[in-house]
């Protein structure tokens, strides 16, 4: 169940970190009409019962690594949540938010083949978006699932490190590569 004084919480704590958070139809993680990537229109009003979504946006240096597996990556969140950092633990996942990194940001998708085919690991930029902690989904299965911060409020800091450097590190910490070329 959605926490509406902890949502409009995380609203605040992320638009202060320079992310744009917009609206999504309640009960849903697909955004609607107000969702135009990168042309969100910034500071949205959002309803109590909508969710809401995390955009980071163009030049300040967020993005947020969408976890798309939650029980291989449980350890790397728990370390995280110990070391005192956000983790919002999705229905599936994990979203860790990050800030202060430097260059281009940009989405990256990366992939552990000995798990599976498709990308395990996605690094949204401002133009991709994730579901904000406190929303509440509906399944297939008419369950409601809510996305909840298990860390504290502190935002991990990139403190001015180059995106791609950064990736790197993701990369290897996560044991992820990028896409592999296919030879046909």
């Amino acid at each position: 169940m959605m926490d509406v004084e902890k949502k409009n919480h995380y609203i605040e704590l992320f638009r202060n970190a320079k992310f744009n958070c917009f609206p999504i139809p309640a009960s849903q993680k697909i955004a609607d009409f107000r969702y135009k990537a990168s042309k969100t229109v910034p500071n949205q009003i959002i309803k109590y019962e909508e969710n809401y979504g995390i955009l980071p946006t163009a030049g300040n240096g967020n993005c947020i690594v969408d976890l798309d597996n939650k029980e291989h990556y449980r350890k790397f969140a728990e370390f995280m949540i110990k070391e005192g950092f956000m983790m919002i633990e999705s229905p599936h996942g994990w979203h860790m938010p990050v800030v202060d990194l430097g260059g281009a940001v940009s989405k990256i998708e990366l992939f552990d083949y000995n798990i599976q085919p498709k990308k395990i690991v996605e690094i949204q930029g401002y133009d991709h978006y994730c579901v904000g902690a406190e929303s509440m989904i509906i399944d297939t299965d008419d369950r409601e699932l809510t996305y909840t911060n298990r860390g504290s409020d502190k935002i991990w800091s990139g403190s001015g490190r180059d995106f791609h450097d950064f990736v790197d590190t993701i990369c290897q910490k996560l044991k992820v590569e990028s896409r592999k070329k296919n030879n046909n």
